[in-house]
């Protein structure tokens, strides 16, 4: 890699020491944050483990539950990028941090002020930021979105570096990440597995939120369909 083609707040050659990998369940978002921390600040992972989980919001799967209990918490599980810039403010109003000025900009703020994403990621880059991405590894195969921190890109070859786990994404694939529509695809044996189990809250498939997304023939559809 040509060195006067990358740009960020680390090098590529260093990411595997430095990357923090998955601190908890649904944890990628504080992750990221402890990430941050750790290269503005040069945190151990222990201290910055232990800061960053108490103050981060932190929704997990409850994996034990019934199925709509399930669902419902598979809906929120994690954090949504808006949340990561409350979470960031609440670590930082420890008085041992420098404020971290955090953030959210959405995929139509991106493309409406430049070019191109890579233009976005090099302008914020150049200046010193550090990007936090909220990417739907479901196209993928994965089977929820994840939050990476994007530490450096090769503005030439069109390739953004992140951690956790340490890897590089092509520009194509950054662009369908950040852009598709916020919707969560639940595996078949995950419904599965959870089906027969006592339900309390099977009125939950009609409120209000849920109604439009009509869950239960999806489900139903599902089972009809083996």
């Amino acid at each position: 890699m040509c060195d006067d083609a990358y740009v960020g707040s680390i090098h590529p050659i260093d990411a595997n020491k430095k990357n923090i990998l998955q601190l908890s369940t649904s944890g990628c978002g504080a992750t990221a944050l402890v990430n941050v921390i750790a290269i503005f600040n040069g945190f151990t992972e222990s201290t910055a483990r232990s800061l960053i989980l108490k103050r981060c919001i932190l929704r997990t799967r409850d994996n034990d539950a019934p199925l709509s209990k399930y669902l419902f918490s598979r809906s929120i599980a994690g954090c949504t990028g808006f949340e990561l810039t409350l979470s960031m403010n609440y670590i930082t109003e420890d008085n041992s941090l420098p404020h971290i000025r955090s953030e959210f900009v959405s995929y139509h703020e991106i493309i409406s002020n430049y070019t191109g994403i890579f233009t976005f990621l090099e302008d914020k880059l150049k200046i010193g930021c550090v990007l936090i991405g909220t990417f739907n590894l479901q196209i993928l195969g994965n089977d929820a979105w994840h939050h990476q921190l994007l530490y450096g890109i090769n503005k030439n070859d069109k390739i953004a570096f992140c951690f956790n786990p340490v890897c590089e994404y092509s520009e194509d694939l950054i662009r369908l990440f950040i852009s598709t529509q916020s919707e969560l695809i639940i595996r078949r044996e995950d419904i599965l597995q959870r089906i027969n189990r006592h339900d309390e809250n099977d009125d939950k498939y009609n409120d209000e939120l849920w109604r439009p997304y009509r869950i239960k023939l999806q489900i139903q559809e599902m089972l009809n369909n083996p």
